[in-house]
């Protein structure tokens, strides 16, 4: 009688194994679209304070005054989600009312330093 080699065991059918790969692939792929986000919003954050920071070089350059107007530390409302309703209510309320009582214009971007 020759000997052969056993034959490999016949794959069992399980329902888990495949439903976990599509759950970790959803996971990996969830995960990876707040990863994207959140890289977008700070590319944006940054974009916005190197755009103040180049408008403040060049108006010091051709010797133009800077005024800038922002968002300062006494502002605590905090944010949850872009341009919802009561954040954006609140934001508005506290610029008008720092106009209306004469805004300090800041006269170099707050992060800056020469």
């Amino acid at each position: 009688m020759a000997l052969t080699a056993p034959s490999p065991p016949a794959p069992i059918p399980s329902f888990w194994s495949a439903t976990s790969r599509v759950r970790i692939r959803t996971l990996v792929l969830l995960r990876w679209l707040a990863i994207v986000g959140q890289t977008v919003s700070t590319m944006i954050a940054s974009s916005g304070v190197n755009d103040t920071f180049r408008i403040y070089l060049e108006a010091k350059r051709d010797n133009v005054d800077f005024n800038l107007a922002h968002i300062g530390d006494d502002f605590r409302t905090p944010y949850t989600a872009p341009f919802e309703k009561t954040y954006m209510r609140k934001l508005f309320d506290y610029g008008f009312e720092k106009g209306r009582a004469g805004y300090p214009w800041l006269k170099r971007p707050p992060e800056y330093s020469e």
